[in-house]
């Protein structure tokens, strides 16, 4: 009885993963609400067997106010890494004000 009940366990925990990554629905709950809108350009940077995908997203969570989402994922072979970061209008614009300035910089 006790194997099953941790084998369930396990179980879910990978269900609720895989639903987490995998998903428009769970990527939007990982972000704090759900995704509006998804920008079709995605950033991708790989360096050896790592590859970083950025995706932006518009973000609903139930007030007026939507939020950009930022999802961050990393693949390795044999790993995965979803960061959801979601920031305000405000801070979306300093961040890209900030990026704009680091890039006119090198």
């Amino acid at each position: 009885m006790e194997n099953s009940l941790f084998y369930f366990a396990i179980a879910g925990f990978f269900g609720l993963a895989v639903w987490q990554l995998f998903t428009k629905n769970g990527r939007g709950k990982a972000l704090g609400g759900s995704i509006v809108e998804t920008l079709s350009e995605q950033v991708v940077y790989k360096k050896g067997a790592k590859t970083t995908e950025i995706t932006v997203h518009v973000i609903a969570h139930g007030m007026p106010q939507k939020l950009v989402g930022i999802e961050i994922k990393e693949k390795a072979f044999a790993g995965f890494s979803l960061k959801p970061v979601s920031l305000s209008k405000a801070e979306a614009l300093r961040l890209a004000k900030l990026l704009t300035e680091a890039a006119q910089k090198t």
